[in-house]
């Protein structure tokens, strides 16, 4: 039976583990940035690290979940927030949902991680979200947006947007 709860402490190595199996290899095609930037571990460990231990206060806001078949990792979603530039109103900052694409429920898994993540932050009064790390430089990451919005665009008004990225040379 899948279960969704917070992460803990004894979580971590299987959460570091599922991320490097299911986005290391992205990170190491062609481009090098099958993400959409260049993976650093040690970056990225430490950033989750340190969301992990601030989504520890349940009235922080920060968001670290996964979904377990009894002890077994399946997928984990984290999230922070953020005060909007324009109109200072929160927004709910999606920073990872990584899923075990090998195991047979990970569609079911996703949804229940993304359901999670959008209940927490309607508890906390925060009326509007993004994903900004779903992205590729293909239209992977599109595809990725009109699945989230044929999930679950008809209990949330799902808009999809895009950014632009550059890198500055010398």
């Amino acid at each position: 039976m899948l279960t969704i709860r917070n992460i803990m402490d004894n979580d971590i190595c299987q959460l570091i583990s599922l991320c490097e199996r299911i986005f290391g290899p992205q990170a190491q095609g062609d481009n090098k940035d099958g993400l959409g930037f260049n993976y650093n571990e040690y970056t990225w460990i430490q950033n989750t690290l340190n969301l992990y231990q601030q989504s520890k206060d349940p009235t922080s806001g920060y968001l670290a979940i996964g979904c377990f078949d009894g002890n077994k990792l399946l997928g984990f979603l984290t999230a922070g927030y953020f005060s909007n530039w324009y109109d200072g109103n929160y927004v709910a900052d999606l920073k990872d949902i990584c899923t075990d694409t090998t195991h047979d429920s990970y569609h079911e898994v996703f949804e229940k991680l993304f359901k999670n993540f959008i209940d927490h932050y309607v508890s906390f009064g925060v009326t509007h979200w993004r994903a900004d790390s779903i992205r590729s430089n293909n239209d992977a990451g599109l595809k990725f947006g009109n699945y989230i919005k044929k999930l679950f665009s008809e209990e949330n008004e799902i808009v999809l947007n895009t950014s632009i990225r550059g890198v500055f040379k010398n």
